[in-house]
């Protein structure tokens, strides 16, 4: 799923500049963003769904912990590039400990939003031994 949505917003993204390159030079810069961009989004969602996974079996409880902590991984992650080397176009990154933390940070807060913007962190699990809760039709009301 991801490599699909990455590559089509990556064309999708691309065609505007695209129109200035041609018709084969166009095409060939719309095909490569799609690629960088569907390895790109692909990328982040497996490790995001198979890190939340990991977390959750292996402390045994489905939370907001647990894609918050995978987020912040990802985000240092994707900044120690610029915290290690200096980069052009990105200088105030070398050595900042500070940008280095906000990329973790940013990142783990948007990772723990993302059950609750897709639905997946509204879910209600039964406790064990409670007994089940009867939907609105079948309640049955006191004359």
């Amino acid at each position: 799923d991801g490599c699909i949505l990455g590559g089509a917003l990556g064309g999708i993204f691309a065609s505007g500049q695209a129109l200035q390159l041609g018709l084969v030079g166009g095409g060939i810069f719309v095909l490569r963003s799609a690629a960088r961009s569907a390895i790109s989004l692909g990328g982040f969602l497996s490790f995001y769904n198979g890190g939340t996974c990991s977390l959750e079996r292996a402390r045994g409880k489905k939370d907001a912990f647990n894609p918050f902590a995978v987020g912040g991984l990802i985000g240092i992650a994707g900044g120690l590039p610029g915290y290690l080397t200096p980069m052009p176009h990105a200088p105030y990154l070398y050595r900042n400990t500070r940008a280095l933390a906000g990329a973790g940070l940013s990142s783990a807060l948007l990772c723990s939003a993302l059950p609750f913007l897709f639905g997946g962190g509204t879910s209600r699990e039964e406790a064990p031994g409670a007994p089940p809760v009867a939907a609105p039709e079948e309640r049955v009301t006191p004359p």
